[in-house]
């Protein structure tokens, strides 16, 4: 009997201790529900991580917590605090905003991280930014075979580990104008909603040799601006894709008493941008005729590089300007900038333009070097613009050029000190227009001849589309009231293509030759025997019509809550100079590291912007109670960088200003008690005290019975 006696008191310690302790589980498959993400994460010690990731973990818990125990939370609320409190549990094991697809590979390399498990990151991100809280609409169509994509790289790692390299294994994503076989191409339009391309571009062969797990497509701005101008349509807008909206602002914020606009997210590779500024793919491509890398690169404060013309090859990619047109990287960093530029260029013989690989001897280089000390020595960079002196993006600016100097360049001014002098701009018209009417048609004889617009014309496209907008002209329609004109498309459709025509475009086209390279950046480089140039802003015009390569570099934003002090460092040069150019820009990364404190907040702010709104209800006298935390809810409302976590501490906090608690009524002295317990339980309404009595009690009961 006294067996059984201490069994049973042993049994009941043990329940009684494992109502404090949790013992830790083992990790389970993606995918998991909400009460299984709740119960890992309660396991994890954080008390080894930084409070910047164990902080916003606590709170992506206790909000999930919540909306667990909450029996009207709907079915919406519930997924979107399993994603929130998921992409919590991921950065403690890799920050996507901040780290490089070399770190991933070590990280992968130390069997810290699968190819899978990325991927699924990724994923995740892209439910919850792209799709529900934050709805960017950066992405038009996922791949469904990347999680099997990633899996089968994790089979080749566990056979193989030196494949961990490069883009092996790392998660792209890419703009809806480049053919990727098992989606469809559609440059945004509901024209080639259904183009199931028979082929991949070449630099989607490319990375798929390298290993890359491509994701999806990207919306972009319908043709890359080819159907609407500016002034007529928003950036990132098309008719089959519809609104891209930025990162750091989706939504227009009027709850704090004044408007702030959403931000441009810049075009056409509008989506390409956004992404790759939401972390919502590791590196992302996007595509430039005149400024469609560069621009959207500076509005969501990312690295950008649009290439040579001709160092990635343009076959497979839907043209709007053949002469001008050119894929390229769009990332968050200079090193995968380099690292994605090895996994894309190279010879195609579809492409007479990359022929110039070989005689500029990069036909076997890798990007890689560009990161090496030494690699600018011996370099000259003609510094061609500056920030004003008293701009408050000059100490930054000066600290890249520094950077730069201490890698081993020179850095060469006038000789009186001064910049060197500017580059004047092409004057001849721009052949955009008119090139998208030749070079439409060159892609569409490429397709399948059982598609419809296989051997089509620039005309077909348009007369399909002014159908199409006659029936429905909401199709061409963004819900905020900006129209698709498709006038655009019909001035291209109407060039006629005879002799005199094709005559003075040439003129033109040997206008913009002779004044932005040959007078132009080529000249500026012999005068001064420069290596490559810099300065403040862009080139894009020298750049794109000169077909030249062309770097941007974000070095510094305004210290506050909003992303308009952006500013921006350029390099340019002559064709195929981008190793001079990358290696400038690393150089100068290094110094500034600006992105690691721009990185957008993602914050939901709907629910803050009511509360802001039911304080300003109040009287000022009401207000001026809480002024300091209506303030501070205020700032984290408008702030381009607030988190989630942020934005709903400032709004538990508003709502507990307005709605202060009442007091709670004092309880009862307890009555005094003469008992002999009282020592041992430290007060009768101590709940351990009662257990050890009862434990005390058991075997005299048990006695009794015997």
């Amino acid at each position: 009997m006294r067996k059984k006696v201490l069994l049973f008191t042993l049994l009941l310690v043990v329940f009684l201790c494992s109502s404090v302790y949790a013992a830790p589980t083992e990790p389970v498959a993606p995918l998991k529900d909400l009460a299984t993400l709740i119960l890992e994460a309660k396991e994890i010690d954080l008390s080894g991580y930084p409070a910047k990731y164990a902080d916003p973990l606590k709170h992506a818990l206790a909000k999930a917590e919540k909306v667990a125990a909450n029996g009207a939370a709907t079915n919406e609320q519930k997924n979107i605090a399993r994603l929130e409190l998921q992409i919590a549990l991921d950065t403690l094991v890799i920050d996507l905003q901040l780290v490089t697809v070399l770190d991933m590979q070590e990280q992968v390399k130390a069997g810290k991280l699968t190819y899978a498990d990325l991927t699924q990151m990724y994923l995740t991100r892209i439910e919850l930014y792209n799709d529900n809280a934050n709805k960017l609409n950066a992405v038009r169509a996922l791949n469904t075979n990347a999680l099997s994509d990633a899996k089968a790289c994790d089979a080749a790692f566990a056979l193989d580990a030196s494949v961990a390299k490069g883009m092996f294994g790392i998660p792209i994503m890419m703009k809806d104008n480049i053919n990727f076989m098992g989606l469809p191409t559609t440059a945004g339009s509901i024209a080639l909603a259904d183009n199931y391309a028979p082929y991949d571009a070449p630099l989607v062969v490319n990375l798929k040799k390298a290993g890359a797990v491509i994701l999806g497509k990207l919306n972009m701005t319908e043709f890359a601006h080819g159907v609407s101008n500016n002034s007529t349509n928003v950036n990132g807008f098309s008719s089959l894709g519809r609104r891209v909206y930025s990162a750091y602002r989706p939504n227009a914020l009027t709850a704090h008493g004044s408007t702030l606009s959403r931000l441009d997210p810049s075009g056409s590779s509008s989506g390409s941008g956004v992404a790759a500024s939401a972390a919502l793919a590791a590196v992302t491509i996007g595509t430039e005729t005149n400024g469609s890398i560069i621009s959207p690169s500076q509005s969501n404060f990312l690295v950008g590089i649009k290439p040579t013309v001709g160092i990635i090859s343009r076959y497979g990619v839907i043209p709007l300007n053949a002469l001008q047109d050119t894929a390229g990287p769009m990332v968050r960093n200079v090193t995968d900038a380099a690292v994605l530029m090895n996994a894309t260029f190279g010879y195609d013989p579809n492409d007479f333009e990359t022929e110039g690989i070989a005689s500029a001897g990069l036909t076997s280089f890798d990007f890689n070097e560009c990161l090496k000390p030494g690699f600018l020595q011996g370099k000259r960079i003609g510094v061609l613009s500056l920030p004003s002196a008293t701009a408050a993006a000059r100490p930054a600016f000066d600290a890249a050029l520094k950077a730069i100097e201490t890698a081993g360049a020179t850095l060469v001014y006038q000789a009186n000190g001064s910049v060197l002098p500017s580059i004047a701009g092409p004057t001849a018209p721009s052949s955009t227009t008119f090139q998208f009417k030749v070079s439409l048609p060159v892609y569409l004889a490429t397709l399948d001849p059982a598609y419809k617009w296989y051997m089509k014309t620039l005309e077909d496209v348009y007369e399909f589309m002014r159908a199409e907008f006659q029936v429905n002209p909401g199709t061409f329609r963004d819900h905020l009231g900006t129209n698709l004109d498709i006038n655009k498309i019909g001035e291209s459709n109407n060039y006629v293509l005879d002799a005199a025509t094709l005559a003075t475009w040439a003129n033109h086209r040997s206008s913009d030759i002779r004044q932005c390279r040959d007078e132009g950046i080529d000249r500026r480089l012999g005068e001064y025997n420069l290596d490559g140039l810099v300065g403040s802003g862009s080139l894009t015009a020298l750049t794109a019509r000169g077909g030249y390569p062309h770097v941007t570099l974000p070095i510094f934003r305004t210290v506050g809550t909003r992303l308009t002090g952006g500013s921006h460092m350029y390099f340019a040069g002559t064709a195929f100079s981008e190793p001079v150019l990358i290696a400038a820009a690393y150089a100068a990364e290094q110094a500034t590291k600006a992105r690691e404190n721009s990185a957008p907040g993602l914050a939901n702010k709907a629910s803050l912007g009511e509360a802001i709104t039911e304080a300003l209800l109040l009287s000022v006298e009401e207000r001026d109670i809480f002024q300091t935390i209506y303030d501070e809810a205020v700032d984290a409302y408008t702030s381009d960088f607030a988190t989630q976590m942020d934005v709903d501490k400032a709004e538990n906090a508003l709502r507990a200003a307005m709605n202060p608690e009442p007091e709670p009524e004092p309880e009862p002295e307890p009555e005094p008690c003469d008992c002999n317990w009282c020592d041992l339980l430290e007060g009768c309404n101590a709940g351990y005290g009662y257990v050890v009595i009862i434990l005390s009690l058991l075997p005299l009961l048990f006695r009794k019975r015997m």
